[in-house]
């Protein structure tokens, strides 16, 4: 069922990858499938550059020295997982992820492969959803996620609200699997609804601006004498000194940090 998302997405996001790089622009494309990746290489040809799970660490590195260096490589198409972590891709202005996953730090973590030092122009950062589909179920777990981890690294006993939301999106999950895997029962209905899964997918505008470098301190709500630091770390990206990144690699610090550079 994500598959048949993913290919539905194929041919906006393809459409999309061509705007920006008419526009003079570089972007990075994060999918979680293989078979968006082929086939988007298949048409860029050396215009693109991969970087997938099956890379050693020396080829992933030729990939991201050429994507930063080379002004005739416009393309980087990555594996979220894969392309999400460790790497600088600072020369793309463009994020576009054609897939949703269902842990939201991947997704921090592979937009900030645009939102480190040295990033002096604004970033651009589009997730292509699918409406009325399982895209719509992701998002809103996701958002429910956020909002219970942002409560606990604030010091809070999460609400009965926030606890509630998310069993409540948990519950709906598994209708609308059942609804999706009987529309995709036979080939013939699959192909049918590939057809109007793209005909729905929604392109929101997201434009970021980010900040060159900086340091942000913040009082612990627990223990007044503590304060946390989040600064850009050695690899470039923005870290925190509080235990829940420590924990999770994300926190409500860095993401107030974002948030609040993005609206700058």
């Amino acid at each position: 069922m994500r598959v048949a998302l993913h290919k539905a997405k194929q041919k906006a996001v393809a459409e999309r990858i061509r705007d920006v790089v008419a526009a003079g622009k570089k972007v990075i494309v994060f999918t979680c499938f293989q078979e968006g990746i082929t086939s988007h290489k298949k048409s860029l040809g050396d215009a693109a550059v991969t970087i997938t799970g099956s890379d050693n660490m020396e080829a992933r590195q030729i990939a991201v020295d050429r994507f930063q260096i080379d002004p005739n490589v416009t393309v980087a198409l990555c594996n979220l997982i894969a392309g999400g972590v460790g790497i600088t891709l600072t020369a793309g202005t463009h994020v576009i992820f054609q897939d949703l996953d269902w842990v939201p730090a991947n997704h921090l973590q592979a937009e900030d492969r645009a939102y480190r030092m040295g990033q002096k122009e604004r970033v651009t950062v589009k997730y292509f959803v699918a409406d009325r589909t399982l895209d719509g179920y992701i998002g809103k777990l996701m958002d429910a996620k956020l909002a219970l981890i942002s409560a606990v690294e604030s010091d809070q006993l999460p609400d009965s609200s926030l606890l509630n939301d998310l069993y409540a999106n948990l519950a709906s999950l598994a209708p609308a699997l059942m609804q999706e895997n009987r529309a995709l029962a036979t080939e013939g209905d699959a192909a049918k609804r590939i057809e109007e899964l793209a005909a729905s997918v929604l392109k929101p505008d997201s434009a970021t601006p980010l900040a060159e470098t900086g340091m942000w301190e913040f009082p612990s709500s627990r223990d007044k004498t503590k304060t946390y630091r989040v600064t850009f770390g050695r690899a470039g990206h923005l870290e925190c000194t509080c235990e829940g990144f420590g924990w999770r690699g994300d926190c409500s610090h860095v993401r107030k940090v974002r948030a609040e550079v993005l609206d700058a």
